[in-house]
């Protein structure tokens, strides 16, 4: 099956994607670009039809138990749906957002719950330098390890966007988790 998967995703040029399936990544961005819209033109909270089957997908595709491989803590999105994602931070505000823009009807507690977990991952994730680095806290060896800028301001937005809906705690939190991302 490997085999037949390399011959099957070999590229017309002879090279090879380093991804093959963005799936959470797409919908979310998709999302996004659909909310912004659909708020702008008439405030509706509904923005296209089949909307909840979206907002379960990504439920879904949250990481709810340790990865089997990096043993990042769950809370996190990955980009793919298939095996082989990782939790991230590109992913994760993404998804975040996602669901506020999907947050309305009686199953906004699930969405706040997994919401809270996800705020929770990024602010266990942030670098003691106040960046948010894509999967691993801390380590800095490798690129990925390190703080960067479009992580750290992708978590902001995620973070102001779920500031309301979380506990107390949570919030405190994310007051402090904000400075010190501003700073860096």
């Amino acid at each position: 099956q490997g085999v037949a998967f390399l011959l099957d995703t070999v590229r017309p040029d002879g090279s090879w994607p380093i991804d093959t399936n963005l799936a959470t990544w797409t919908t979310t961005l998709a999302v996004q670009a659909l909310a912004a819209g659909a708020e702008a033109s008439t405030g509706d909270r509904t923005l296209f039809d089949g909307q909840d089957r979206v907002r379960r997908w990504l439920l879904a595709q949250q990481y709810r138990e340790r990865h089997p491989f990096t043993d990042a803590a769950p809370g996190g999105w990955a980009w793919t749906d298939l095996s082989g994602g990782v939790p991230d931070a590109d992913d994760t505000p993404g998804a975040l957002l996602a669901l506020k823009a999907l947050l309305s009807g009686p199953e906004a507690a699930e969405s706040r719950a997994a919401a809270e977990a996800g705020v929770v991952w990024l602010l266990d994730l942030q670098n003691r330098d106040g960046g948010i680095p894509t999967f691993c806290r801390g380590w800095g060896a490798l690129p990925f390890d390190r703080s960067s800028p479009d992580l750290t301001a992708h978590t902001l937005r995620a973070w102001r966007a779920w500031r309301e809906e979380m506990p107390a705690g949570v919030r405190i939190r994310i007051d402090l988790a904000t400075e010190k991302g501003l700073a860096f």
